[in-house]
């Protein structure tokens, strides 16, 4: 007989889970000033969207 799934015993896959990224907190967390956008150019403005590449497969 199986054993029945209890929800206690539900956790993520290994690896599917991780610190979450918060950018624009100050210089000494290593993503402040630009925020990991870079200095210059059309993708560090606010509101793009990073459009995805489609490969033909």
């Amino acid at each position: 007989m199986t054993e029945r799934i209890r929800i206690e015993d539900l956790r993520p896959a290994d690896g599917a889970t991780g610190k979450i990224k918060r950018v624009g907190r100050g210089r000494s967390s290593g993503m402040g000033k630009t925020s990991c956008r870079g200095n210059n150019g059309e993708g560090q403005r606010s509101g793009r969207s990073s459009k995805r590449l489609q490969t033909n497969a």
